[in-house]
């Protein structure tokens, strides 16, 4: 049961990982942003916490955040 268990986990891990690297290069090579303005966007939108945008986003840039 706890292999099962720390399985799930890491697999868990891993995708919220390539979610999170997919998020980031996205908006750094779609939208241009820096570093840490991809991270935090990628952040905000993948908790859908929508807290701020850095910059208004232009069409594709908002179809890339859907």
């Amino acid at each position: 049961m706890l292999r099962l268990f720390r399985s799930k986990i890491y697999l868990a891990l891993f995708m919220v990982s390539l979610v999170l690297l997919f998020g980031v290069l996205g908006y750094r090579y779609i939208a241009d942003f820096s570093w840490v303005e991809a991270l935090y966007m990628t952040v905000i939108t993948v908790s859908t916490v929508g807290f701020k945008e850095v910059r208004p986003l232009s069409t594709d840039e908002q179809l890339f955040t859907v």
